[in-house]
């Protein structure tokens, strides 16, 4: 389960930024609600300024039709025979944070629609949930050597899904000691999403120590679904250079690779909240 952290620094952002309340100064978050008191007026682009890659922010709303808590969430859309929406980016650097840190914790709460749905062995990617730039942290481009980018990423599957309009997770992961071209993936088969249910999601990844240009094996990705420890990994390496650790994150949708959404895919966001340089509240 999920422990309170030692303190928490709250940068209430939503869409436009507003006060901040603490308990303490020695961890810092980002809060993004969606709370329409904090949005009047006001666009997705004032949470996530950066949109990478698909068809930018065109596939992101705010939408009063659902939400975890408040007035509205962040919606994103992939239309059926596409494979795009895009990467919601929260990037460190442009939220003035340092270009690369050594460890990131997410929480969000999400929600697949109703009709979500996938065919044989697809996978859909939902979440960033870690990454640093370069040739080698995604799409094939082999492995990482420690310098090149790396990521840790979060999908919904369809592989060993019970039928029952629950939906496994598969964490993906580009790191040092992949088989091969490709990142590694784990499908956490005992646990899943029901579509149409809010679920509160929460991501942690620390990268490994490394000196004199060598790494060693002590990175951890762990995942939490509704406050129950479901993945972790604690063995992983990711880099070997100060510039080649944690550089951005966030909401992402993107169907397959290699194929399309067979139907309409809509999921949704809402209290997204990140703690940087932080354990966060495990």
């Amino acid at each position: 389960m999920l422990r309170a952290g030692a303190g928490f620094l709250a940068a209430a952002v939503g869409v436009g930024r507003v006060g901040a309340a603490s308990d303490s100064s020695d961890e810092s978050a980002s809060d993004y609600r969606y709370s329409r008191s904090r949005m009047e007026g006001n666009s997705v682009r004032d949470s996530y300024s950066q949109f990478r890659g698909g068809n930018g922010a065109e596939n992101w709303a705010l939408d009063e039709g659902h939400a975890a808590s408040g007035q509205q969430s962040l919606r994103g859309r992939i239309d059926a025979g596409d494979s795009w929406a895009s990467n919601a980016e929260w990037n460190l650097a442009a939220e003035g944070y340092a270009a690369n840190v050594d460890e990131i914790h997410h929480r969000v709460q999400f929600r697949l629609d109703e009709g979500f749905a996938m065919e044989s062995d697809q996978n859909c990617r939902i979440f960033n949930t870690a990454l640093a730039d370069g040739s080698a942290n995604s799409g094939g481009g082999g492995t990482p050597s420690g310098e090149d980018g790396w990521s840790e990423r979060l999908y919904v599957t369809e592989s060993g899904t019970r039928g029952d309009g629950t939906w496994n997770l598969l964490s993906y992961t580009y790191h040092m000691d992949q088989g091969g071209q490709y990142g590694d993936q784990s499908v956490l088969k005992d646990v899943g999403l029901t579509a149409g249910e809010w679920h509160q999601i929460d991501t942690y990844v620390r990268v490994n120590s490394y000196s004199g240009g060598s790494a060693s094996s002590d990175g951890v990705v762990r995942y939490w679904l509704n406050d129950d420890l479901v993945h972790e990994r604690t063995d992983l390496r990711f880099t070997t250079s100060d510039d080649n650790r944690i550089q951005w994150g966030g909401p992402v949708l993107h169907y397959g690779g290699g194929y399309d959404a067979p139907s309409d895919v809509l999921v949704w966001y809402d209290d997204h909240q990140i703690w940087v340089d932080s354990a966060g509240p495990q």
